[in-house]
C-alpha cells in the first residue's frame, strides 16, 4: 500500500536535504514518506505531524485535528522557551514525545553528552598548577550571557560573591575581562576557551530553568575540562555524573554562605579536591546508570560523523520512532478489522504530564523583594488550556487562537 506521510510542521529541523521537500525513509517496521510540504496536511496518507517545541505556536497549527493525525513533539531546549508545553492541557494534545525528560517516549536527557570518553581522554591541569594560577584569579569561574532567568541564578551568584571571590566573565555580574582571543560568545566552543576554563578549580554551572533532566553543556563542559561544577538545575543531575563524587550541588546547602565555606575548605585541601576529578586520573567512569543510558539511547554515536551531526541524529531518530509507531498502529488496526470480536482497536497513545512537566519557577534565595519569575509560567497555563479548548472545539483556523480562546495578551501572544 501507500507509505504513511510524516509532515514536519516545523520545517527548519527537517533532517534531510532541503533541496527536495519530500524523502522516503526506511525504519525498522517499514517505510514512510517524510516531507515539509504543508499542502500535504489533507492528503489521505498523512499520519503524523512533527513539531519543534521552542517554535510551536498555538496560532499556527494544522487544524482541524483529525483522529488519524498523530502529533509528535520534539523539545530538547529550555522549558522557558515555551512554558505552555510544560502544562498537561497542551501536552496531552500530543501522541509522541522526544524531550529532555527520561520519561518521554524518546528521551533526549543525555543530549549534551556526545561521548563520555571525551571526559576521560584528557587530563585535568594538575592541582599544584591550579593553585599557582589562583594567585591572579579566583578559584571559581562564572561565564553567563542571559542575566534574567526563571531559575533566578543571577541572584544566587550575586549573594555567593559576597562570601567568596568569583571571576565573572560575560555580561552578567561582570568583574573580569575575557582574554581577547576568546572574547565573544561564538568562541565558547573553541579549544582556547576550554583551555582557559580548565585553569579554574570550580565552575558555576547554573541552568536558566529548573526542571527534571534539563541539563546543558553548562554542567558537562567543566567535567570535560577537569574543573568541578557547582550545579543548580535538574534535581536528578547526579544520575548523569561519571562517578558519585564529581559535582557540588547547590541544593545540598542551606545558603550561598554555607556553600562558600564548603568551597573554601575544599580549595584549601588538595587531596580532597582531587577526589572530585578521580574519573580523569583513573580514566574510568563508574556510574552504571550513565553508561547504560549512553549505550542504549536510540541515537547512539557510531562514528566521528555522528558527533558532528549530533542534532541530526536525534531528529532523524525520532522521525523513525514515529514512523515505527504508525506502522505498529496500522498493524493493530488491521488485526482488529479482521477479528473485531476478539481483538479490540488499539488505544491512541497520549503524552503524559511527566514527559515534560516542570515546577513553577521560584526565587533562588529568600529575599524581601524581587522580580516575579513565574509570570510567564502561569501565562503558559492559560495558553495550554486555550489550546486544548480550541482543538477540542474542532476549530478549523488556528489564527482564532488568541481572539476566540486565549482572549488576552501574554508574553508569547501579544
Amino acid at each position: 500500500g501507500t507509505k504513511p506521510i510524516i509532515l514536519w510542521w516545523t520545517e527548519h529541523i527537517f533532517p534531510h536535504d532541503k533541496s527536495q521537500t519530500s524523502h522516503e525513509i526506511y525504519c525498522k517496521k517499514g517505510g514512510c514518506i517524510t516531507t515539509i510540504e504543508r499542502k500535504l496536511k489533507d492528503d489521505p496518507s498523512t499520519r503524523a505531524m512533527m513539531f519543534y517545541g521552542t517554535d510551536l505556536r498555538a496560532d499556527d497549527l494544522p487544524l482541524p485535528r483529525v483522529p488519524w493525525h498523530e502529533w509528535a513533539l520534539f523539545h530538547e531546549e529550555s522549558p522557558k522557551n515555551n512554558w505552555m508545553l510544560t502544562h498537561e492541557d497542551a501536552l496531552r494534545m500530543f501522541n509522541h514525545t522526544a524531550t529532555f525528560r527520561r520519561e518521554s517516549d524518546y528521551p533526549l536527557s543525555s543530549q549534551f553528552i556526545r561521548d563520555a570518553r571525551d571526559w576521560t581522554s584528557t587530563q585535568a591541569i594538575p592541582v599544584s598548577e591550579k593553585n599557582r594560577l589562583e594567585k591572579g584569579f579566583a578559584a571559581i569561574v562564572y561565564v553567563q550571557r542571559d542575566c534574567y532567568t526563571p531559575s533566578d541564578r543571577e541572584a544566587y551568584v550575586h549573594e555567593l560573591m559576597k562570601h567568596i571571590p568569583v571571576d565573572s566573565y560575560g555580561p552578567c555580574l561582570n568583574n573580569k575581562q575575557m582574554p581577547e582571543e576568546i572574547d565573544g560568545f561564538l568562541k565558547l566552543h573553541s579549544p582556547a576557551f576550554y583551555d582557559f576554563l580548565a585553569q579554574y578549580k570550580f565552575h558555576i554551572a547554573f541552568e536558566n530553568a529548573i526542571c527534571q533532566d534539563y541539563m546543558t553543556e553548562k554542567l558537562f563542559r567543566p567535567i570535560e575540562v577537569g574543573s568541578v561544577p557547582i550545579y543548580m538545575g535538574s534535581p536528578k543531575a547526579r544520575d548523569w555524573m561519571p562517578n558519585n563524587k564529581t559535582g557540588i550541588f547547590v541544593n545540598d546547602f542551606k545558603s550561598p554562605k554555607e556553600l562558600a565555606k564548603f568551597i573554601k575548605d575544599l580549595d584549601a585541601n588538595d587531596q580532597e579536591y582531587e577526589k572530585y576529578l578521580e574519573y580523569k586520573q583513573s580514566g574510568k567512569i563508574t556510574n552504571k546508570f550513565l553508561l547504560n543510558a549512553l549505550e542504549t539511547r536510540p541515537w547512539r554515536i557510531l562514528g566521528d560523523w555522528d558527533k558532528v551531526n549530533f542534532g541530526h541524529r536525534m531528529y532523524a531518530g525520532f522521525e523513525c520512532h514515529v514512523c515505527d509507531r504508525i506502522h505498529e498502529r496500522q498493524e493493530a488496526l488491521r488485526a482488529h478489522q479482521l477479528n473485531p470480536e476478539k481483538i479490540p482497536p488499539p488505544p491512541l497513545r497520549v503524552a503524559k504530564a511527566e514527559h515534560l512537566a516542570c515546577p513553577e519557577p521560584k526565587m533562588s534565595i529568600e529575599k524581601k523583594k524581587g522580580v516575579n519569575k513565574s509570570v510567564n509560567y502561569w501565562e503558559g497555563v492559560k495558553e495550554a488550556t486555550a489550546m486544548r479548548k480550541m482543538i477540542e472545539a474542532g476549530e478549523t483556523d488556528s489564527k482564532n487562537f488568541k481572539p476566540k480562546y486565549l482572549k488576552e495578551k501574554t508574553d508569547h501572544y501579544n
